[in-house]
C-alpha cells in the first residue's frame, strides 16, 4: 500500500513542476524566426522546416513569401511555399 502512495506523490509532484514549468515558458517572449530561407546561390527559397535547406553560409532570409519573390528568388518544389 505504501509503495502506490509514493508512485502517486511522484506522478502528482511531476504533473505540478510541469504546470509551473508551462507556465514559465509561456511568458517569454518567443524570438522572432524568419518566415523563409533562401539559397543565395540557386536563387529558391524554402520554408524553416524543409529538408532541403541550405548550408547556413548560403542562406538569406525573408519575412514574407512576397519578399522573396521581390528578391529574385522562387519557390522550392519540394517544400512549396
Amino acid at each position: 500500500m505504501k509503495l502506490y502512495r509514493l508512485v502517486a506523490v511522484i506522478l502528482l509532484g511531476g504533473l505540478i513542476l510541469g504546470a509551473v514549468g508551462y507556465c514559465l515558458c509561456s511568458s517569454i517572449v518567443p524570438i522572432q524566426t524568419p518566415a523563409y530561407i533562401g539559397n543565395v546561390r540557386t536563387g529558391i527559397f524554402h520554408r524553416r522546416t524543409c529538408s532541403y535547406l541550405p548550408h547556413e553560409k548560403n542562406r538569406s532570409y525573408f519575412e514574407s513569401r512576397e519578399e522573396a519573390i521581390d528578391a529574385g528568388y522562387r519557390p522550392c518544389r519540394k517544400c512549396r511555399p
